[in-house]
């Protein structure tokens, strides 16, 4: 039995990203260096506290400048 338990989200420095840590969540768009233009991210997420999603949860409000959800 381990002495201390915890949540891989509250262990990442900055975002955990399905069980991954990393310095940002997925941004909803990526630059296209052979067109030259931004195109849409398939693997965006949000971020919520310290954890990336896909989708805003019930009861959140979704920040598109900062690509965050927070309670209403």
């Amino acid at each position: 039995m381990a002495l201390f338990a915890f949540d891989l989200a509250q262990s990442c420095r900055n975002f955990n990203d399905s069980g991954t840590c990393v310095e940002y969540c997925p941004p909803e768009r990526i630059y296209n260096s052979v067109t030259w233009q931004w195109d849409e991210n398939p693997h965006a997420k949000f971020a919520y506290r310290n954890t990336c999603i896909k989708d805003c949860r019930t009861g959140t409000l979704y920040h598109h400048l900062q690509l965050t959800c927070t309670y209403k």
